[in-house]
């Protein structure tokens, strides 16, 4: 009799340590998770800070340009106006959809496709941006064809995007220097259309370029 108990404990012994490293597995996959969301959620504080800044930076310079140039030309006033309007209608839409985190972190973020060109795309960031080149003495141009395919896709997302990097060209570019914007169409490997933006700033630390 006494063989057959010990045989009963070792086999219950072995299928308890089982169940504690499946548990311990378990718990350890739930906390990978908590410290993903962890990080999703301090993420996002960043880049809802970046993207809401952008917006308000372009209505604040060009309020500011309203205010010091009261002899501007009416065209030119209305013309300031027409983008304070934009950005603000862009902000608002920025923030209707940032601040739904469940939203954000469920994947299910909903997209507004349409019919876009690049130009377009890069015009609409130029507009939003272009007080920070004016006050900083930096010279903007841009070399796009007419003749590139029309695409779908997000325009705010889009514009989100070249804004961002057109920020960054503008706050290491220094005054006097020159930020070039170029556009083309590529083959491959999937056809596609590739935007070139660059500047006569610092560059990028060897360090950080990866």
């Amino acid at each position: 009799v006494v063989p057959l108990i010990v045989a009963t404990v070792v086999i219950y012994s072995v299928k308890q340590t089982a169940e504690l490293k499946k548990i311990n597995e378990q718990l350890q996959e739930a906390n990978r998770k908590l410290q993903d969301m962890d990080k999703v959620k301090s993420d996002l504080v960043s880049v809802v800070s970046h993207e809401l800044r952008t917006p308000l930076t372009t209505i604040k310079a060009f309020v500011e340009l309203l205010l010091l140039k009261s002899a501007m030309p009416r065209e030119r006033k209305t013309k300031l106006l027409n983008t304070i309007n934009i950005e603000t209608d862009r902000l608002t839409r920025l923030i209707a959809d940032l601040l739904n985190l469940a939203r954000i972190e469920g994947g299910s973020m909903k997209w507004r496709s349409e019919q876009l060109t690049i130009e377009d795309v890069v015009q609409a960031s130029i507009v939003s941006i272009g007080p920070l080149f004016e006050n900083s003495g930096i010279h903007l141009t841009m070399d796009i064809s007419a003749s590139l395919p029309a695409f779908s896709g997000d325009h705010d997302r889009l514009v989100q995007v070249v804004t961002n990097i057109l920020s960054n060209a503008a706050k290491f570019t220094p005054a006097g220097g020159a930020v070039h914007i170029t556009a083309r169409q590529d083959a491959g490997p999937e056809p596609q259309i590739v935007v070139d933006i660059s500047d006569t700033g610092s560059g990028i630390a060897p360090e950080d370029v990866e």
